[in-house]
């Protein structure tokens, strides 16, 4: 307490040191009627507000790049997901031949051009695989016993059926060209049989056909296979047909394989 220089009594108690305002906000002054009352404001350091300040905007950059990343760069993203897959395919065995006694071939496997149904690729929704019969058609033109062949392999089989045999160069040519960018369906080298032309020997010779949903059921066939429906093709059908193997292969977004991995 004391005394200036008009009479008048002054308390300086609460004034801070030089010392000690040098850390703090300026104090606030407020005037209540004829007296001055000085009030401190709470005692807040500056670095404080300046590591939250620090904080917040590492905040929001990080939450602006997770953003631009998840949002913005989504196609890229999705684009690389449905690159290059790696898959097991099923690799059905070369049919055995069948020869005279003196070894010479009565029936042999003759490569021939043919087109097939990568089952994988093909979409499980109806209507989506409509719309991609409808794509096809014009050069295609799919049967409906065709198409009919396709919704059942769907349902109990995968890897690739035949739907054609004995395609042409040319149709070869036009339907590779065609079929670029639509990995469901390709053109294949298929072992075709060929039979030996001899008077007599077709009756006993036989020949394959598809197997039926029966046969599929059973467990014991895909239905993607061929099997021996006469003669000696059915009789030694077990042996000549073999057992089915498998391989590991990377393919690329038009399901063209780029790779054996095993």
């Amino acid at each position: 307490m004391s005394i200036d220089i008009f009479g008048n009594s002054q308390n300086y108690s609460h004034v801070k040191s030089t010392e000690e305002k040098d850390y703090l906000y300026p104090i606030e002054r407020t005037t209540s009627g004829d007296d001055n009352e000085f009030i401190d404001d709470e005692p807040v350091k500056r670095p404080v507000y300046f590591f939250s300040f620090i904080l917040f905007f590492g905040l929001l950059t990080l939450g602006f790049q997770l953003a631009r990343i998840q949002i913005a760069n989504y196609s890229h993203y999705q684009s690389l997901a449905s690159g290059n897959s790696i898959r097991v395919l099923i690799v059905p065995p070369n049919r055995g031949l069948i020869l005279d006694q003196k070894l010479n071939p009565l029936v042999r496997n003759v490569n021939k051009h043919a087109l097939a149904v990568n089952l994988a690729e093909l979409p499980r929704n109806s209507k989506d695989r409509d719309k991609l019969f409808a794509s096809v058609e014009p050069f295609l033109h799919l049967s409906e016993d065709e198409k009919n062949q396709i919704k059942k392999s769907l349902i109990t089989g995968s890897g690739q059926l035949v739907l054609r045999t004995n395609i042409n160069r040319d149709e070869m040519l036009l339907l590779k060209e065609k079929l670029a960018k639509i990995p469901s369906f390709t053109v294949i080298e298929k072992p075709i049989r060929q039979y030996n032309t001899v008077s007599g020997l077709g009756q006993l010779l036989g020949y394959l056909g598809r197997v039926g949903e029966e046969e599929v059921k059973s467990g014991d066939f895909l239905p993607t296979e061929e099997i021996g429906r006469l003669g000696l093709e059915k009789v030694y059908d077990a042996d000549l047909r073999g057992k089915m193997g498998h391989s590991t292969v990377e393919v690329d977004a038009r399901g063209d394989i780029v790779r054996t991995v095993s």
